[in-house]
């Protein structure tokens, strides 16, 4: 991390996606939305929850729901109880291994920026457990686009 090349000096800025890159969620995610289906009877196969990693939870949610019949409103109260459960145990997740001390050698050099699929309230509270909140000029949040990963739209807005 240490040595800068010439074509390092080209970089003004680094864009970080955060679950997955500075806190390890995923597990807690997929937790999280199984209880929530499980509650509303649906069980999710493993292999399934392969195919929505990068997803938001909103997708996943509403699209394996639908598939089972539920209405919007079902749908919503899903997605809200799957909040909850992760809110509940969001205290338990780890930082990515060298994530944070990246983030500070990197804000030392460059510009930051973070653009994730996370929810606004999400977001706000992993930088705060991992006390980075102030380490990023820019976040780009769910509040903030429209079209869900794979779209990389929160990367453009981020870079804009």
């Amino acid at each position: 991390m240490a040595t800068e090349t010439p074509q390092s000096r080209l970089l003004e800025a680094l864009i970080f996606d955060m679950d997955g890159v500075l806190i390890d969620s995923e597990a807690l995610h997929e937790r999280a939305k199984r209880e929530a289906l499980k509650e509303a009877g649906i069980v999710v196969p493993e292999s399934l929850f392969a195919n929505y990693i990068g997803r938001s939870d909103k997708a996943m949610i509403y699209e394996i729901a639908a598939a089972h019949g539920l209405n919007e409103q079902r749908r919503a109260e899903i997605l809200d109880r799957k909040h909850r459960i992760y809110e509940s145990l969001e205290h338990t997740l780890p930082p990515v291994p060298g994530a944070i001390e990246f983030v500070h050698w990197a804000k030392s050099r460059y510009r930051l920026a973070l653009a994730t699929s996370a929810t606004n309230r999400n977001r706000e509270a992993t930088l705060k457990t991992l006390q980075i909140e102030s380490m990023f000029e820019v976040a780009v949040d769910s509040a903030s686009f429209s079209l869900p990963k794979p779209s990389p739209e929160v990367f453009q807005i981020a870079l804009e």
